[in-house]
């Protein structure tokens, strides 16, 4: 079976790629900025594929990042609509 990244790198991802700036996105996410640095490092690993162009400015994404950015938020979207349907169960 197919082993998928980390909630939580998938988040800040989002995320930095919105913000085009990993400190911008460390204090949204009430997170170091090094910490936004680490998630990101991990995902490019798991992913094998850089998803940022970093530079003195901010950071910017690849055309790979710009590709998986699509399925991340897709991903993200439908376990919020997950969450909101068993929310609705409840009551």
């Amino acid at each position: 079976m197919l082993k998928l990244p980390n909630l939580n790198s998938l988040i800040t991802f989002i995320n930095a790629a919105h913000t085009g700036n990993f400190a911008k996105t460390a204090k949204a996410l009430c997170i170091t900025p090094a910490a936004v640095s680490q998630q990101i490092k991990q995902l490019e690993s798991h992913l094998d594929t850089t998803l940022f162009e970093r530079s003195k400015l901010g950071v910017e994404l690849t055309q790979a990042g710009q590709q998986y950015l699509y399925f991340a938020n897709q991903a993200i979207e439908n376990l919020q609509r997950g969450q909101a349907s068993l929310d609705q169960l409840k009551q």
